[in-house]
């Protein structure tokens, strides 16, 4: 599978709500960040939005499986698009990684009220030993409006 077609599959999974299959996406030492502002400062030294870990991830994922996810009930509908995607690849250690870059506008519809969010999206891409595939290693989600008043922002972006 392409880099560009594990994104757009990353993007269904969301939009479906399986949490499980897109924590699977992942991997153990995976950052997903999402910044205040344009993300160009140590996320440890600057207050985030979201800056979780793998095993933080997977407890967010685990409430949305279960009945402990109380801003997402009803749970939000979403559609993500993905946009000017920028896909390089370059040697990281001792392997090979994929960065890719793109535009991203989400559209959430819950309790009858239309939410738009906008930004960019990096992730770092590594391939699976083996396979035809790719997990996340990093994703960087800097919103557009990431230093304004988000509401109840309480899905997977």
């Amino acid at each position: 599978m392409s880099a560009e077609r594990f994104l757009y599959y990353e993007a269904e999974l969301l939009d479906r709500g399986d949490w499980a299959a897109w924590l699977e996406l992942f991997t153990p030492d995976a950052i997903y960040w999402m910044p205040c502002g344009d993300g160009r400062e140590d996320p440890e030294l600057r207050v985030n939005i979201i800056y979780d870990d793998y095993e933080r991830l997977r407890d967010r994922v685990s409430r949305l499986l279960g009945s402990m996810a109380y801003a997402q009930m009803p749970a939000s509908k979403t559609i993500h698009l993905i946009t000017n995607l920028v896909i390089e690849e370059e040697i990281e250690g001792e392997g090979a990684v994929t960065r890719a870059a793109s535009n991203f506008l989400v559209t959430e519809l819950r309790r009858e009220q239309t939410t738009l969010y906008a930004g960019r999206c990096e992730h770092v891409l590594v391939p699976v030993p083996g396979e035809e595939g790719w997990r996340i290693r990093a994703k960087k989600i800097m919103l557009l409006s990431g230093e304004a008043y988000l509401g109840n922002l309480s899905f997977m972006m």
